[in-house]
């Protein structure tokens, strides 16, 4: 008979459910998380945590101690995305061009659930630092709360975070050791050419043209210039050209973002992205420039931290809960900046319920798995006992 498994309290799944569907009516904007954070602040206050609110804007970290030991970090990210919500649930989003399409709602319910669990029931010894993280969307969140002394007011000997996972299923964790997502950089392609009337082409050079060409050739580096075995993205999301339909465009933009596993890789993708576009803008007569920016790391797990967070990950949803051949994700998460800080894992939580898939993050009508709810919440109560449990005795980490 295998071990017994970690459940929450019965009551905790309710009021997890309605959190969650709570901040889904509700979405907020990176660094506009105002009535996300008093939801939270609220609960966190009522559990009588030690609560500090407006760390980077809107972030929010509450604290529970419980006698000696180590210190551990659980984070989350509370903020949504730009979107419009196609879906009709009754709990849909009511603003504008917003949403929670990524399932942050989520994430914020679930370690609210763990913080409740873990308030009542204080199997560690140390100390427990909730993170509700603004702006993970935007990317510029967990530099800000680092930037805010995030880690030298609320020290931690390591730090864990949390995705859900469309496409792994329910009750499953992808957990790796070393690289879990990538790196991503944005860039800005902007050519320059001169305008004339459509009718007399030759009279002009066509940004707009020469773009095109740009865009189709970006499409090779992956394919052709960068070895098949290390993993490379290079999307481009928009092109801008023009203003007038009887003018040849004078100028045009090119922009998107590129995501590498290794810096070798990431610096290798930038010199032949340079290449193309100096070199394909000459070829019509143009020029280009190009601009890197909002570069985030590659979020590497480190290995003991990781394999506690695996069996973490078995106790709450038994021994085949690990998937042992996750691949590195291609998504990047500012989470990372942290991991460069502090020991620590990144785990992704799968929602897929039986036999059928879920949407995949960010589409206009996703909706968080509430039954993924318990065993998140129990994953965060987990590795918190896992790691800080009167038994354990975790390696230290010094704090510089």
């Amino acid at each position: 008979m295998g071990a017994k498994l970690l459940k929450l309290d019965d009551d905790i799944a309710l009021p997890m459910q309605h959190w969650r569907q709570t901040l889904h009516m509700h979405p907020e904007l990176a660094f506009q998380e105002h009535r996300t954070a008093l939801l939270i602040a609220d609960v966190l206050r009522k559990l009588e945590l030690d609560v500090t609110t407006g760390i980077a804007h809107t972030g929010v970290v509450a604290t529970l101690r419980n006698g000696d030991g180590p210190s551990i970090g659980l984070r989350v990210a509370i903020d949504a995305t730009p979107q419009q919500e196609q879906g009709r649930l009754p709990h849909r989003s009511r603003h504008s061009i917003c949403m929670h399409a990524c399932g942050h709602d989520g994430h914020a319910a679930m370690l609210l659930g763990a913080a409740t669990q873990l308030a009542r029931h204080r199997h560690f010894r140390g100390t427990l630092h909730f993170i509700f993280q603004p702006a993970q969307e935007s990317g510029e969140g967990a530099a800000a709360m680092l930037a805010d002394n995030l880690l030298e007011r609320f020290p931690c000997d390591a730090i864990y975070g949390m995705h859900n996972w469309p496409g792994l299923a329910l009750g499953k964790f992808g957990i790796a050791s070393g690289i879990a997502t990538a790196a991503l950089d944005y860039f800005e392609i902007n050519v320059h050419g001169s305008g004339a009337h459509i009718s007399q082409p030759h009279q002009g050079i066509d940004s707009l043209l020469c773009a095109s060409y740009i865009v189709v050739a970006l499409q090779t580096i992956a394919s052709r210039r960068i070895d098949p075995q290390d993993a490379t993205l290079v999307a481009v999301t928009q092109l801008l050209a023009g203003d007038q339909q009887h003018v040849v465009p004078r100028h045009a933009v090119i922009r998107g973002s590129i995501r590498n596993l290794t810096p070798a890789t990431r610096m290798r993708v930038q010199e032949i992205m340079a290449e193309i576009a100096t070199f394909t803008a000459t070829a019509h007569g143009a020029c280009a420039d190009i601009v890197f920016s909002r570069p985030t790391p590659a979020t590497i797990n480190t290995g003991h931290e990781a394999g506690l967070a695996a069996s973490a990950a078995r106790r709450v949803a038994g021994r085949h809960a690990v998937v042992a051949t996750c691949p590195p994700a291609l998504a990047a998460e500012d989470f990372a900046h942290m991991l460069q800080q502090r020991p620590g894992a990144y785990v992704l939580l799968g929602v897929d319920p039986p036999r059928k898939k879920t949407l995949p993050l960010n589409h206009a009508c996703y909706d968080f798995n509430d039954q993924a709810l318990g065993i998140g919440a129990g994953f965060f109560v987990a590795i918190a006992e896992q790691y800080a449990g009167a038994e354990q005795q975790p390696r230290q980490h010094a704090h510089d």
